[in-house]
């Protein structure tokens, strides 16, 4: 278990459990799990349930490493901060929400997360596997 702030975080093998708040979500980077921001969504929630500007909502947020996935499968759910009661989220079903999830980029092959590159628009441009193989375009 580790902890940044008030987060509490729980590694298991394929999941990470995440009890945060809206501010720590709203003003934390992480470098292993995912950010969920709310913005407007938070404000609308704020509204429907009487709560101050200045109010925290809790978050508890689960990271789901699925293997053959690219990105993990992000659920989550939020609470009331005094209550700790389950908010409605149907509130929010026209209000966009982030999720964030962190990636590691080799710098050196920026040029594959790049679709308009060379790399995957000109069949010429020479590229090899990691053990030294030719790639095929497709």
């Amino acid at each position: 278990m580790t902890e940044k702030s008030d987060d509490i975080i729980i590694k298991e093998k394929e999941i990470q459990y995440h009890i945060t708040s809206t501010i720590t979500q709203n003003n934390n980077q992480y470098n292993d799990i995912s950010r969920l921001i709310l913005g407007n969504c938070e404000k609308e929630l704020k509204i429907k349930y009487s709560l101050q500007e200045s109010d925290s909502l809790l978050i508890f947020k689960r990271d789901a490493i699925i293997e053959g996935f690219s990105s993990p499968i992000v659920e989550y759910e939020v609470f009331h901060p005094i209550s700790k009661q389950p908010l409605n989220l149907s509130y929010c079903t026209n209000i966009p929400i982030e999720i964030e999830i962190p990636v590691n980029i080799n710098e050196d092959e920026i040029y594959k997360y790049d679709p308009s590159s060379k790399y995957y628009t000109d069949i010429c441009t020479p590229a090899s596997s990691e053990s030294k193989t030719d790639i095929i375009l497709s």
